[in-house]
């Protein structure tokens, strides 16, 4: 029955007469309506399914690339003390990359740098010749190992201003600092401050709490450069993580440091100073524009550390009874998924070529086409948007995918895509079809602009004709092929189709002269066959940046037959043989 009603609905009866008729109108309204109520449904089952405006989501969360006011707030504060505390035990691979991004601020800082009593003999002479070099360090040697928390309250007790406490196995991107005690230099409630990292449960990127290899590969300054135009909101965090974090003075001062009874060996000391310093009524919170690398490993065997996380969060839990219910509470509500999905999507358009499809989801070659594209284009490691115009949702539907992700949002014009450059670059927009799109005319206008605020490539695919006519087959009313696409029955042509209420648009000509427009600008105009790129040209300028690329049919299986069981003729019909694809000519040859 589905088979038969799809083709009664393209079939030229339905398309001159039925769907006309009052009572086909309704029940495509009907249908429409039907549609959406479905999509809400399954969007409120499973909202992961929900779209979300990719251009407001980028405004709303992220400073534009070419804006000065991702530093906002920074300036104000340059004047401002901090003191940066590194315990160090070994590690001297992560050391001496460290020591050099210490640097990278521009702060009035303090640096102290705690030797816990290294067993590596490069350790000392290394941090000799950088506080030699810096004077604004402060070296402090323990006489025997005092383990990470009192290593750490040494640092404290000799500090007198708000802290950095940073690990050696961490790397740091430019301007570091100040990202990182903006909000408690802004807010004297906040009493820790952590950034985005790739390993820290609940700030790790990309997976929420998973420990994280750097993002493809990336070096940490380019993926920190797209966390630096987060606009950050200091979201509310049930604890901090000290491989990176800030800590107030004020609230130091009012509950002192670590607790080295419970916590001397390190892991889960930063948590219950947290949690001392939110009894008092301060609050933790999240540095979304910032993201340090974090390689693990710097000071502990990894059995050693499972020992000691284990048992340090049961002294937690008896401690604090509802810091296991909020971690719970905030890993299931997990509020910065958003921002993680999109800082993802930006660092894949930066690191990758990346290409729009203009398509439609009629079916057929054209789509065909588009998938098979697209499957290549990825391949080759590049990007691909798609954009497909939702007559039932009234916006156009927006996919990303690569090889390693893949993410829908939506967009309520086509002009929005120009304003995505603020953002990311598009390489080239190929145009597959724009069957279907409203208003037709701002549409080609809207593409010109995209491409100039892109500084893409431009190609247009000539799958049909419908550049040339509404009747993108040319088949005319009585449904043979027309012959003469640029003859003067073609108004009349154009006039009995009733275009020009249906498109906007008064005749054949304005409706050429839109897409003229639009080919005058193309990079390429590719044609699939030598027929369609005649007519193209009869139609218009020949100096259009034509190409003839015919369709590759690799992908269809050979067949070899070599020997016939009956006398009958058999006549093989390659897909759909409709009306306009010659459907007509093989009925009257078996007449």
């Amino acid at each position: 029955m589905r088979q038969l009603l799809e083709k009664i609905r393209h079939s030229q009866f339905y398309k001159e007469h039925l769907k006309q008729l009052p009572v086909t109108q309704a029940l495509l309204k009907v249908r429409d309506k039907g549609k959406n109520v479905v999509g809400h449904l399954q969007e409120k089952a499973d909202p992961s399914r929900k779209r979300e405006n990719l251009l407001v989501l980028l405004q709303k969360h992220f400073y534009s690339w070419n804006s000065f006011d991702a530093e906002c707030g920074r300036q104000d504060h340059m004047e401002s003390p901090v003191d940066v505390i590194v315990p160090i035990y070994n590690g001297y691979e992560y050391l001496v990359k460290l020591l050099p991004e210490l640097l990278r601020t521009k702060m009035q800082v303090t640096y102290i740098l705690i030797d816990d009593n290294s067993t590596d003999g490069r350790i000392l002479p290394l941090l000799q010749q950088f506080a030699q070099q810096h004077h604004s360090v402060i070296l402090l040697q323990n006489e025997q190992n005092l383990g990470f928390v009192g290593t750490v309250n040494r640092g404290l007790e000799a500090s007198t201003h708000h802290v950095a406490l940073v690990n050696t196995d961490t790397e740091l991107p430019e301007e570091w600092l100040e990202r990182l005690m903006l909000p408690i230099l802004e807010d004297d409630s906040v009493a820790s401050t952590t950034p985005f990292t790739n390993s820290g449960t609940i700030f790790s990127f990309p997976e929420f709490v998973q420990n994280n290899a750097i993002y493809e590969g990336m070096c940490e300054e380019d993926v920190d450069a797209v966390f630096s135009h987060v606009r950050p909101v200091y979201q509310n965090v049930p604890t901090g993580m000290g491989f990176c974090m800030g800590m107030n003075r004020k609230a130091l001062d009012e509950i002192g440091g670590l607790d080295q009874k419970a916590f001397g060996r390190g892991f889960g000391e930063e948590n219950d100073w947290c949690l001392r310093a939110k009894a008092k009524g301060y609050h933790d919170v999240q540095v979304e524009n910032l993201f340090v690398y974090h390689k693990h490993g710097g000071s502990f065997a990894s059995a050693e550390k499972e020992k000691l996380i284990a048992d340090h969060m049961n002294i937690l839990y008896q401690r604090y009874p509802m810091y296991e219910h909020d971690v719970t509470k905030y890993v299931k509500e997990d509020p910065q998924k958003q921002l993680r999905l999109l800082i993802q999507l930006l660092l894949q358009c930066h690191n990758k070529k990346t290409i729009l499809y203009v398509i439609n989801d009629w079916g057929g070659g054209s789509e065909r086409y588009f998938s098979m594209q697209r499957e290549k284009q990825i391949q080759k490691g590049k990007g691909v948007f798609s954009l497909c115009y939702s007559k039932q949702k009234g916006y156009y539907e927006l996919d990303y995918a690569d090889q390693h992700l893949e993410q829908k949002y939506y967009v309520e014009r086509v002009i929005d895509l120009a304003a995505l450059s603020k953002w990311f670059s598009l390489e080239e927009i190929i145009i597959n079809q724009l069957t279907l799109y409203p208003q037709l005319e701002q549409t080609l206008q809207d593409i010109i602009e995209v491409k100039k605020a892109h500084q893409a490539k431009l190609t247009m695919l000539f799958h049909d004709y419908y550049a040339i006519c509404p009747s993108y087959n040319l088949t005319q009313k009585d449904g043979s092929f027309c012959k003469d696409e640029i003859g003067t029955k073609c108004q009349k042509c154009y006039e009995e189709w009733m275009f020009a209420k249906q498109m906007g648009c008064d005749s054949v000509n304005q409706w050429r002269m839109w897409w003229k427009a639009l080919l005058e600008q193309c990079d390429e105009v590719r044609c699939f066959s030598q027929d369609t790129l005649k007519r193209v040209k009869n139609v218009y300028s020949c100096d259009l940046a034509y190409t003839l690329v015919p369709h590759q049919v690799d992908y269809l299986c050979q067949i070899e037959k070599r020997t016939k069981t009956t006398n009958a003729l058999n006549i093989g019909i390659l897909g759909g043989l409709s009306a306009h694809k010659g459907g007509r000519v093989v009925q009257q040859m078996l007449c």
